[in-house]
């Protein structure tokens, strides 16, 4: 039986092999033909062109080595899983204009110009460099947020979202240049795990019950969830 892998309860392990499976596949993708040929064209993600959709998903584990690298936040304001996506959740299309948003695309974009063959040389040698880095008791530490100002979260809850990222966006890669992807068992685990996490916080257990199970009463958007 699959099980959901619960970053923070569940063996260390668990998430260090969720993670590297996910950035595995996100690496694939990168560093793949079909994605450099099609390096400057749109993507299916609104705003990104396949180059831009590729250099963010090298950002989206930048980010977390750059974290790791400062020093353990010493902070009351300890956010979760919940706390970080409800920043970062698009309701509206008007959402994506907000500087935010906006930034994350442009830097995106100019990382993209370097091109295929130096930004996945770049994604391999972060994974390598975070192979290195992680381990088991490192996963209980604190690091900082820059989303949720003079915050910090754990690595665990930090390493639970770098999954969703690195699954989510491999999709969006993948159908931007016509490739059929197989998400590993275990990030797909971890990553839903977040997914429901998500949906029981913003509506309630009552709801995601009924959306999965009942649909004269469920609503189906309750399971979207970022």
């Amino acid at each position: 039986m699959r099980k959901l892998i619960d970053m923070r309860t569940g063996p260390p392990s668990d998430s260090l092999v969720a993670f590297f499976r996910a950035c595995d596949l996100a690496s694939g993708l990168v560093g793949s033909e079909s994605v450099a040929v099609a390096w400057e064209m749109d993507s299916v993600v609104e705003g990104f062109t396949v180059g831009a959709l590729a250099a963010h998903l090298y950002m989206a584990i930048r980010l977390f080595e750059a974290a790791l690298e400062k020093p353990e936040p010493s902070s009351d304001r300890i956010g979760g899983i919940a706390d970080f996506y409800s920043l970062n959740r698009v309701d509206e299309r008007s959402d994506l204009v907000d500087s935010v948003h906006a930034g994350i695309r442009a830097s995106a974009a100019d990382r993209a110009r370097q091109g295929p063959v130096a930004l996945a040389e770049q994604f391999d040698a972060l994974v390598e460099r975070l192979r290195s880095v992680l381990d088991d008791q490192l996963v209980t530490r604190l690091v900082p947020v820059w989303r949720i100002e003079g915050g910090a979260t754990h690595v665990s809850d930090y390493l639970a979202t770098r999954i969703v990222e690195l699954v989510v966006h491999a999709d969006d890669l993948a159908s931007s240049v016509g490739m059929e992807i197989d998400i590993p068992e275990e990030a797909a685990s971890a990553a839903f795990g977040v997914f429901l996490e998500l949906a029981r916080a913003r509506s309630g257990d009552v709801a995601v019950v009924r959306a999965f199970a009942r649909r004269e009463r469920g609503d189906a958007e309750v399971l979207r969830v970022l």
